[in-house]
């Protein structure tokens, strides 16, 4: 069976077969901590990233692949998208919050980790404004409506009892 998705396969073909190798750790001989995405992956994740803007269907397939794999990073990466929902968002800090991270010059992939999961926790208190935006609004309009309907009725009423 042919495939045609074109070249854009080709980009990610490394990445499903290789889990994105988010799971290979990389110690860092100064601090002798170990780093939890090499600088290969992380150029490898920043690619894909771009690319779910061009191929939002390939997402879904990724981050079933990352689930098979237990690849907890690129789960969170991928439910931490810009459209992601309030739920996808809080279910992508918790999946953050499980990886151990040390964010520094020498793990810059742990960097970007880190920085993702402060932008998902900053989505996330938006998208919960937002909403709590939007549920008032709803709340004032169905006052203005009620007191409109009010304010017709009383018309109504005073012109048929002048």
């Amino acid at each position: 069976m042919p495939i045609r998705c074109g070249h854009s396969l080709l980009l990610f073909l490394p990445l499903l077969l290789s889990g994105c190798q988010l799971q290979n750790l990389v110690p860092d001989m100064e601090t002798g901590r170990t780093c939890h995405m090499s600088r290969s992956s992380l150029a490898q994740v920043q690619q894909t990233e771009f690319s779910l803007f061009h191929q939002p269907e390939l997402k879904q397939k990724l981050f079933k692949q990352a689930k098979a794999d237990g690849d907890i990073a690129l789960q969170a990466l991928l439910l931490s998208q810009p459209d992601a929902t309030l739920e996808q968002l809080q279910q992508a800090n918790r999946l953050y919050g499980r990886l151990v991270l040390y964010p520094s010059a020498v793990c810059p992939g742990d960097t970007y980790l880190n920085l993702r999961h402060r932008m998902a926790e900053s989505m996330f208190t938006l998208r919960q404004e937002q909403s709590t935006l939007r549920q008032q609004h709803q709340e004032m309009q169905a006052k203005i409506n009620a007191l409109t309907e009010l304010e017709n009725e009383l018309t109504r009423e005073r012109e048929s009892n002048p």
